[in-house]
């Protein structure tokens, strides 16, 4: 004769299944911006860490160059193209993953399809400190190195989004990272500006920000 089984154990019921699932939910809408802030934290690393490797190429390209920077052209690409790999700057770089900043990259990805907007590129060059034609160059000497910037995140709306930035108001910080963009200095170190900071020199043509004092002309 066979003993039936009964079991006390007892499974949960719709309500504590509902209130488990609300838990969870609530955690992870917790968690979420934190991830995606964290995210964003390492995405801005590696932007620092793109314009530290163009500091390093500036430098290299200026030991080939008798003291000179590239021009604010060709240093992007060549002969009016839009193929980066002809630019004179590539082969210091190697890869065009370097040009692009991650955040950038992102927003390029989404908008690429729906407009003809050149999207290879995030940073660009102070026209200050590089070669404008006719054989005349800015020497690749700073006065004070860590007060004059080299290049810079360009936001992607700057009418003027054309591979070099000049002081006239129309080519503007990108301020990808929190409210801020990041701007490599003549010394090679990285610095995040505001929109404040940006905006009080951004058409102060005499600003050191932009002109690197003590550089001479060469003919």
């Amino acid at each position: 004769m066979k003993l039936a089984y009964r079991s006390n154990q007892k499974g949960f019921t719709l309500i504590e299944l509902l209130v488990v699932i609300a838990i969870i939910a609530i955690l992870a809408s917790m968690m979420l911006p934190a991830l995606g802030a964290a995210r964003e934290a390492g995405r801005s690393a590696a932007c620092i860490n793109n314009l530290k490797q163009f500091g390093i190429a500036l430098t290299i390209y200026a030991d080939d160059s008798d003291g000179k920077y590239p021009s604010p052209t060709g240093w992007l690409v060549a002969g009016g193209s839009r193929d980066i790999t002809t630019g004179t700057m590539y082969k210091y770089l190697q890869t065009k993953k370097i040009y692009l900043c991650p955040t950038d990259a992102i927003k390029k990805e989404r908008t690429s399809r729906e407009n003809n907007r050149w999207n290879d590129f995030s940073y660009s060059i102070n026209y200050n400190t590089s070669c404008v034609g006719d054989g005349q160059c800015f020497k690749a000497t700073f006065e004070r190195p860590s007060e004059t910037f080299t290049f810079m995140e360009e936001d992607n709306s700057s009418p003027l989004n054309d591979g070099y930035v000049v002081p006239n108001g129309l080519d503007i910080l990108s301020y990808r990272h929190k409210d801020r963009g990041n701007v490599l200095m003549g010394d090679g170190h990285v610095e995040t500006m505001s929109a404040d900071q940006y905006e009080r020199v951004m058409t102060d043509v005499n600003n050191i920000f932009w002109k690197p004092m003590g550089a001479t002309w060469e003919d």
